[in-house]
């Protein structure tokens, strides 16, 4: 049988079976991927696994409202969390899971097909397997995408720029350092390091009020970063009026964001568990959003401008 007939089914297995079955199911395809040969050209990359790109440009709601503005946008998406078998987002909290966007937008849409029509589903495993498992292969792809998708918006006039944890919260840290010219940005729940490469812009992600988390938000205004919070819908325009507070539902260029160590508010959206995580700690109403202003010390910024 073809590499790509078998990690396809593998692949439907995997996103058929229940979360505690997907581990094992992953090791069968990393011992798969184990025999596939090393990168040689796209066309033969896309063939051997039946995919029709790694990463894409301009591909959501919200980063087509970055193409409205001259930016051409590669971003990658993968099963995020542990939907594949393997642990992409290592310090997603349980309430990051249960609002996590992968199953919204044009994958919500496939979400009630047969498990085998799930093209989008299928292939970001696949997608997860081949990053997971075989990195190698997984950053000669994005480099040959990275080259061409920049290219074509030079040709075009426009700007580029790069987002590979699209749905996802891994390190990128050698393709990120292999095209010094390019600005890549994620948002991110991990532990920060001290410094950043000058081409990587990161917003902290939200996630809870816990002492070590506060310490993070802490770390991330000293380093100027923003901080993404997601806010309910009723609390969201007060919010983003706060002096130390910004829409960054305008688009997603958060490289370009020209406010620096402020909470980037972010309208909670629709996914599958929405109703019962919309009820946790993670998603802030305009009080808690305050709260957690005073808590890394932004609540001073508000008496300042006051005064």
């Amino acid at each position: 049988m073809s590499m790509k007939k078998d990690i396809h089914n593998i692949a439907i297995q995997c996103i058929s079976a229940p979360l505690k079955d997907r581990p094992a199911i992953a090791r069968q395809a990393g011992e798969l991927l184990a025999s596939a040969p090393a990168f040689s050209t796209y066309a033969a990359f896309k063939r051997q696994f039946g995919l029709t790109y790694f990463a894409s440009v301009n591909s959501s709601a919200k980063i087509e409202k970055s193409a409205r503005k001259e930016v051409d946008t590669l971003i990658l998406y993968l099963a995020a969390s542990n939907n594949a078998g393997v642990e992409l987002c290592k310090s997603a909290t349980k309430e990051c899971r249960m609002l996590c966007l992968v199953c919204s937008g044009r994958a919500k849409m496939e979400s009630k097909r047969d498990h085998s029509k799930r093209r989008i589903a299928i292939a970001r495993v696949i997608k997860s397997w081949i990053m997971h498992y075989r990195s190698d292969i997984a950053r000669a792809v994005l480099a040959h995408e990275i080259v061409s998708k920049q290219k074509s918006a030079l040709r075009k006039g426009r700007s580029f720029a790069c987002r590979l944890n699209g749905t996802s919260d891994i390190d990128h840290s050698q393709t990120i350092a292999a095209f010094p010219s390019v600005p890549f940005y994620d948002y991110t729940k991990n532990n920060l390091p001290d410094s950043l490469p000058a081409n990587y812009s990161i917003t902290y992600s939200f996630a809870n009020l816990s002492p070590g988390r506060v310490r993070q938000y802490r770390k991330a205004i000293a380093m100027g970063l923003n901080i993404a919070v997601p806010v309910h819908a009723n609390a969201f325009e007060r919010a983003t009026s706060l002096p130390y507070a910004f829409d960054a539902d305008r688009d997603d260029l958060r490289h370009l964001d020209a406010e620096s160590g402020q909470l980037a508010i972010l309208k909670i959206k629709k996914s599958p568990n929405y109703e019962s995580g919309k009820q946790s700690d993670f998603v802030l109403g305009f009080e808690g959003v305050r709260e957690l202003a005073r808590l890394i010390g932004l609540g001073n910024l508000q008496g300042k401008l006051a005064a």
